[in-house]
């Protein structure tokens, strides 16, 4: 039984095919770039870095020093290491997890938690006891293996002794009965209760969209009142400017009606309007006499001839 998720044959492919030399290029200014050399020519110099790769000229290169990757000193460490040794394998996996191979780190974990549960599950097969796999069980459990390895451990100490309780609890722990399936009553208020909970959310949505509506409808209402107020502040407007000032006499205007003068009889012979022209009625103030105006006229200050 093997509980690993990986074999060490795939660890070792991994290691070797992502192997990768880490070069360090020095510059004339001080300055240090790491990554890859892929090409070049005499003039210029290809690195390839994380984010893409760029083009040095050789001028600037004082010198070029080749360093090995994490990735290589890893498939280095691996090629000394013995796949059946779970101590040397949790050292490698220790170490991968400090270089940021963490990957690498998990595969090497999980090989050797397989290689020590092998032994023990050894063990217990040649005692032919269930109390020796109850403890492989308690083991794995600990060690973080999966329930269907927990599972075969202790259908193998069932298998020797059916009638052991502590295996039967831990295999009803593993494995929980199904549930009982729900009487008629209980499915009526399952429904009932899916029922109302649609009913109160068809409730809370027509809610919502009477509020809508409602707010809508004063929206509405509070524009049409403020147009209807615009309108009257304009008429005000343009009546005061018809009172203040009169619009001048067009062609088209009909002319003022005419109103007969008053009688005149000897009494009020003196009195202004008796005798004069006809006084007129309307918008536009009455003509005044051409002889008063003459009248009215400054002197002129030209001299004699």
């Amino acid at each position: 039984m093997r509980c690993w998720v990986g074999s060490l044959c795939w660890i070792l492919a991994v290691a070797f095919g992502g192997a990768a030399r880490a070069d360090v290029v020095h510059l004339r200014n001080g300055r240090t770039l790491e990554g890859k050399i892929v090409g070049g020519t005499r003039e210029e110099l290809r690195l390839e870095v994380p984010g893409g790769s760029i083009v040095l000229p050789r001028e600037v290169v004082a010198r070029i020093e080749r360093r090995a990757s994490p990735t290589e000193e890893y498939a280095r460490r691996a090629r000394r290491v013995d796949p059946g040794d779970p101590r040397a394998l949790e050292a490698l996996a220790f170490w991968a997890a400090g270089r940021g191979l963490g990957e690498q780190a998990l595969q090497l974990r999980a090989h050797a938690r397989g290689l020590r549960l092998e032994r023990r599950v050894a063990r217990a097969r040649r005692s032919g006891r269930a109390r020796d796999f109850l403890a492989v069980h308690t083991w794995a459990r600990r060690a973080g293996c999966s329930e269907i390895v927990q599972a075969w451990l202790l259908e193998q100490a069932l298998a020797r002794d059916p009638a052991n309780a502590a295996a039967l609890d831990a295999l009803a722990a593993l494995r929980p009965p199904p549930a009982p399936e729900p009487s008629e009553a209980e499915r009526e208020q399952a429904a009932l209760r899916a029922a109302l909970e649609r009913e109160r959310s068809a409730s809370a949505e027509l809610r919502a969209r009477l509020a809508e509506v409602e707010r809508l409808e004063a929206e509405a209402e509070a524009a049409r009142r403020a147009r209807l107020l615009r309108r009257r502040r304009a008429r005000r407007r343009r009546a005061r400017l018809l009172l203040v000032t009169p619009s001048p006499r067009t062609p088209c205007d009909p002319p003022a009606p005419a109103v007969e003068a008053p009688k005149c009889d000897g009494a009020s012979a003196g009195r202004p309007g008796c005798g004069g022209a006809v006084a007129t009625q309307g918008r536009y103030p009455p003509r005044e006499p051409s002889g008063a105006r003459g009248a009215l006229r400054a002197p002129s200050l030209s001299p004699p001839r």
